[in-house]
């Protein structure tokens, strides 16, 4: 997608007018995008990836970077780091000189930069030669898949026939010829699992990833006249093996047997796994930033190592440059794209728009659109319904949540009722109390005002009597 957008850039700079318009192959990626054209124009660029810890990359990097300036071992082991073992290497292929003041120099008058890919299986390049006249430098991958003996080569334009490769002396002899066919190479894949790196949950589905140790034999090709075969034709290479890293998934046997019963035809579960590794294959770059070129696939109704079905998506480079390790956090995505592709595609039994693959080693044999179509499902499926699970799980600590809150806020309120129903009851309480007892008092008072009043006038009263008595005495007398 980036480089699409890049190159409908350069159209109309400026203040001319310009049109883009995008012509789709028949290929997986294409159609995706002619019938999901939103996917095209509001998906974000994709994700560039690129394994800084892959051996042959650093080795590419500090031969770019002593190319600029000489570089000293602790900038090697701080940049890049690496010990002095990749230095010793490099100076004993001449990749590398070390002069007097202790730092590494690169030796050669070429940029190294162009030299040195960061994508390649190995840093052998083979010259591809027409009449002496060198037309492209390749590395050995690319040998074998595009310009192995008999292959057609394009190269700016002009058409070519190999006529003969040198794999000691890393030559390609071609010469130009017209011709109205293409060439497809035919290569049977085995993998071994050397050691595993980690293990991801998605949903209730599991994929693992890890190193992995893959023979490449291409044993050989076709002649195509568009869709049309026009004869076999055999390769006499050795096989190419190199160690990388990749992702893998084991389908159950349950499948096998439901799919088996659902469809009486030979080789349906065969053709089934073979269908999801071409689509998943294909819809790769929807997702990660590659070419279908860059990774490669098996597919298996039995593996040694794993014990059952088994799918493998592996970085067809040299210790792997991280492109199936990114397609892990994009998985069900993938799956999901995949599975949508074939569900959309008007096509009865495959085709090159679902599950067919231009680069199929195989001659896309077995392949069974509808064995395809229900393993996706199966693994959408356990992906969905963990979700679904961790949902409902989420609504029922949601519920329990709710209930326990509103227990916890009714004892809450409960109680600060009861201390404020207390409250209000002990303040009222002693008010009453202490109004009863100003009462008491006040009726106390009173009496005793009374009784002293009383008092008072009876002693009054007693005076009076007394002077009168004492007057009337006084009188007789």
């Amino acid at each position: 997608m980036i480089s699409t957008w890049q190159q409908a850039g350069r159209a109309g700079r400026g203040n001319q007018k310009s049109i883009v318009i995008l012509l789709a192959f028949e290929n997986q990626l294409d159609q995706y995008f002619m019938k999901n054209p939103e996917f095209f124009f509001d998906k974000p660029h994709e994700n560039a990836i690129i394994d800084l810890n892959n051996k042959m990359i650093i080795k590419s990097h500090l031969l770019c970077a002593a190319n600029e300036i000489p570089i000293t071992v602790d900038e090697v082991n701080e940049i890049f780091k690496c010990d002095e073992t990749l230095l010793d290497k490099a100076i004993e292929s001449y990749d590398l000189i070390k002069n007097k003041r202790e730092q590494y120099i690169y030796p050669h008058d070429d940029e190294a930069s162009f030299k040195h890919s960061l994508d390649q299986l190995s840093n052998d390049s083979f010259k591809v030669m027409s009449n002496g006249k060198l037309l492209e430098n390749m590395e050995i991958g690319q040998v074998y898949r595009e310009a192995h003996e008999g292959a057609v080569l394009i190269n700016k334009g002009e058409t070519y026939i190999v006529d003969s490769v040198n794999l000691k002396s890393m030559y390609v002899n071609v010469y130009k010829q017209a011709v109205e066919y293409h060439t497809i190479v035919l290569k049977d894949v085995d993998i071994k699992i050397k050691s595993k790196i980690k293990k991801e949950k998605i949903g209730n589905f599991t994929v693992h990833f890890g190193e992995l140790e893959v023979s490449e034999d291409y044993h050989k090709y076709k002649k195509m006249h568009f869709s049309k075969s026009l004869g076999t034709f055999t390769l006499d290479l050795p096989p190419l093996r190199f160690k990388t890293k990749g992702i893998w998934f084991t389908i159950s046997n349950k499948i096998k047997e439901h799919l088996e019963d659902k469809f009486d035809e030979d080789n349906v579960f065969a053709g089934g796994l073979h269908g999801v590794e071409h689509g998943l294959i294909g819809l790769f770059p929807l997702h990660v930033m590659c070419d279908r070129f860059d990774i490669g696939g098996l597919s298996t109704n039995y593996h040694e190592d794993t014990q059952e079905a088994t799918i493998f998506i592996y970085d067809a480079y040299e210790g792997g440059i991280g492109i199936c390790e990114k397609a892990i956090e994009v998985f069900n995505q993938l799956v999901q794209s995949t599975k949508d592709l074939i569900d959309n595609c008007q096509c009865d039994s495959g085709c090159p728009s679902c599950i067919y693959s231009p680069k199929c080693g195989n001659e896309n044999k077995p392949l069974h659109k509808d064995a395809t179509r229900n393993i996706l499902n199966f693994i959408q499926n356990e992906i969905d319904t963990a979700e679904q699970d961790n949902i409902l799980d989420k609504i029922h600590l949601e519920d329990n949540y709710n209930k326990i809150n509103n227990k916890l806020n009714n004892k809450i309120n409960s109680s600060i009722n009861n201390k404020i129903s207390n409250t209000i009851n002990n303040k009222l309480s002693n008010t009453i109390n202490n109004k009863v007892s100003n009462n008491k008092v006040n009726n106390c008072i009173n009496n005793n005002i009374n009784n002293n009043f009383n008092n008072r006038q009876i002693n009054y009263r007693q005076s009076n009597n007394r002077q009168s008595n004492n007057k009337v005495s006084i009188i007789i007398k």
